[in-house]
């Protein structure tokens, strides 16, 4: 079974897998698995690619879409 939520060394805190989250989802909708094609890259480890608040807490947004 796939875990969604873990604890952080934070108690205030909870972490979330949303990959798993997203996934889980479009599997609620219906969507087959080789329906669903997920970007790999790290949006941290990549600063000349992507933005990355936990990186550089800045303002900057990621957009995703969903289409057919």
């Amino acid at each position: 079974m796939m875990t969604l939520f873990k604890k952080d060394s934070n108690p205030n805190k909870i972490l979330i897998d949303i990959k798993a989250t997203a996934i889980l989802q479009l599997f609620k909708e219906s969507i087959k698995q080789n329906q669903i094609n997920l970007n790999r890259i790290c949006t941290y480890s990549n600063p000349k690619l992507l933005n990355s608040y936990r990186r550089d807490k800045t303002n900057s947004r990621q957009w995703s879409c969903i289409y057919s």
